[in-house]
């Protein structure tokens, strides 16, 4: 019997296909990235962009990707081959990405199952300093890309991680279906309690302001827009192959137009429901604490392990809510791990007939053997570079979603795909959702992806914010440093009343948010007048990482998405004159040319390892060269 003609499993439920979806849409980034994206981005105002790349690339984009799941019944590398032969790769390619991205996002769930450990002990280990701790104590962080050794507690945390994704999914969709009733509304739970608690906290009110207050200005940057558009595009796990898979394995008749509508709705619930959740308790710990809710905010990783702990220890039952957000953290994480893993097993079990078990056991073993380096000392650097290329990069996730649309759009019948939507959706998608497939997602996406490809190649000329700058009288006392060619040459320039100003600001203790944007000011004349030319602009001063990052981003113009620690190793070299370093050419206007082998080579080499496996034909019963749909 042929591949087309076999029996598929199936969900079992509606229930179980809609939750398992939720799962793998609704992860990590909801609870630490979004938060983080709305208050850098105007508060409540983010909510607009927000919403309309969901109505725009986000629910149009999983109705696609569960049409052509649902019409071939097949994983996305073989769904792409039916519509034909030359187009199998594109099921690949995001396979194969995703499978970098749950390598490191297994590491992050090694780290939730440890605090989740952690927070059993009373008092909390991160009571003292929360940073200090994880930095220090847990991670015992390097502070670059040397790997300095393995920390055992998070290589056996990140082992039981393998060994509990390798149980949810051994079993098959029909298990996994019945866990998901259980894995995902319990998180969800967990959520409202942490709101709830949050809501009713003395000081809740000062984080909700800072989260929620609109700045309507923001609407006109374009980065916003872009920061919304991309927070949409990876939040729902549109690109990674998962949704196409899960949808191969739904009933001839289920719904699909209102599935992706009911996981876009969830998706952006869980988003905001986490912001206020988050911001509620950092609010009460800055009033606890005296500190502007700022000061307490942390971003990606930080907000997690860092701030809200922080936050936790300042509150009444801190040990209760602290076992609970764990908890959350580690069941909706593994949720969207072992989705991915689930894709990639379907992948090769459609193209092969290799046994169920043998292919889990040995992507099991590949995924523990990748993670070993993310256990490292040196691991969390790592970290932020690999998602750096594999989420943001200009070859990442996003560009897969691009060429699917195109290649949907223009070498398939789309009307096909609508057509098989609609004649089982309650409600019913218009030509509109074409004119999207084909003509505005492309567009944006590829605007995206060229601005990104810009910034990556010229270096993306940055405005420093008040808000960054941490450390006011060392920039200053940096930038007085006689041996500081940048600040001479420019002082040359000013007026002296001008030149007065700044002198001043070198005798300030305590400072003001004025004073603060009169440096901010000072700081942003440099950037525009260029006065960094042919030497090393601050060759001979010491300098904090926060500091050393700030000026590294804004006067080397290091896109921002580029990992912390390799900002402070290459602006390092730059202080001292050094033209090369970490595989980096820096010239001394501190744009990165030559980019690291892993921004542009590894990504590449992902592709073609993609294309390899389209060609390949195992000449197996799932041989299904010559179906098309």
């Amino acid at each position: 019997m042929k591949a087309a003609d076999q029996p598929r499993e199936n969900w079992g439920s509606r229930a179980g296909f809609i939750l398992a979806a939720i799962g793998s849409a609704v992860g990590l980034g909801n609870v630490w990235r979004f938060p983080h994206e709305a208050y850098s981005h105007g508060g409540s105002a983010f909510l607009i962009p927000y919403m309309v790349a969901m109505i725009v690339i986000g629910i149009p984009m999983l109705i696609m990707e569960f049409s052509l799941g649902h019409l071939t019944q097949q994983a996305a590398p073989n769904a792409f081959r039916r519509v034909g032969p030359r187009w199998e790769f594109v099921g690949w390619w995001p396979i194969l990405l995703s499978f970098v991205i749950v390598t490191y996002y297994a590491a992050v769930l090694a780290w939730c199952l440890n605090y989740f450990v952690f927070s059993f002990q009373d008092p909390a280990p991160w009571k003292e300093d929360a940073n200090a701790f994880y930095f220090d104590s847990y991670l015992q962080f390097s502070g670059s890309l040397l790997p300095g050794g393995i920390r055992p507690e998070i290589f056996y945390s990140l082992a039981t991680v393998w060994v509990l994704m390798f149980l949810c999914i051994f079993r098959g969709v029909k298990l996994l279906g019945k866990l998901v009733l259980w894995l995902v509304p319990l998180p969800f739970m967990m959520l409202i309690i942490l709101l709830v608690r949050g809501l009713t906290l003395e000081g809740a009110v000062v984080g909700l302001e800072y989260f929620l207050e609109p700045n309507w200005e923001v609407l006109k940057d374009i980065q916003v827009w872009r920061a919304a558009f991309g927070q949409v595009f990876f939040s729902m796990t549109i690109g990674f192959g998962v949704m196409v898979t899960y949808a191969s394995y739904l009933h001839r008749k289920s719904d699909i137009n209102n599935n992706a509508l009911i996981i876009g709705l969830s998706d952006l619930t869980t988003s905001f429901i986490s912001g206020v959740a988050v911001f509620a308790t950092l609010g009460a710990m800055a009033v606890k604490t005296h500190q502007p809710v700022q000061d307490v905010v942390a971003g990606s990783v930080g907000l997690a392990f860092v701030a809200f702990p922080e936050a936790l220890t300042h509150l009444p039952g801190s040990q209760f809510f602290s076992i609970i957000f764990f908890f959350a953290l580690l069941v909706l994480g593994i949720d969207s791990a072992f989705s991915i893993t689930q894709a990639a097993l379907s992948s090769f079990l459609d193209k092969t007939d290799w046994r169920r078990t043998a292919i889990l056991v040995a992507l099991s073993l590949v995924g523990l053997g990748v993670g070993i380096i993310f256990s490292t000392r040196g691991g969390i650097a790592w970290l932020g570079l690999v998602d750096g290329f594999v989420n943001e990069g200009t070859w990442g996730i996003m560009f897969v979603g691009l060429v699917e649309c195109v290649v949907l759009g223009w070498a398939f019948n789309l009307e096909k795909l609508r057509r098989h939507a609609n004649d089982r959706s309650d409600w019913k998608i218009g030509p509109w959702w074409n004119v999207l497939i084909r003509f505005v997602i492309p567009g944006i996406l590829g605007t995206l992806i060229v601005w990104s490809l810009v910034d990556d190649m010229i270096g993306a000329p940055l405005e420093i914010q008040t808000e960054q700058i941490t450390q006011p009288q060392e920039i200053v006392i940096a930038l007085q440093d006689p041996q500081n060619r940048a600040a001479r040459h420019l002082h040359a320039q000013l007026s002296a009343e001008a030149q007065a100003d700044i002198a001043e600001l070198s005798h300030v203790q305590d400072w003001t948010p004025e004073q603060i944007e009169q440096l901010a000011a000072y700081l942003n004349t440099l950037l525009e007048k260029e006065v960094i030319h042919d030497e090393a602009a601050f060759a001979g001063v010491t300098l904090s990482e926060d500091t050393m990052y700030l000026l590294g981003t804004a006067f080397a113009q290091v896109p921002e998405r580029v990992n912390r620690w390799l900002v402070q190793d290459v602006f390092s070299a730059y202080l001292v004159g050094s033209e090369n370093v970490g595989g980096y050419f820096v010239d001394f206007r501190g744009n990165l040319r030559g980019r690291n082998v892993l921004y542009i080579c590894v990504p590449l080499m992902i592709l073609m390892l993609a294309v390899i496996l389209g060609l390949w034909r195992p000449g197996n019963k799932n041989d299904t060269a010559n179906f098309s749909i």
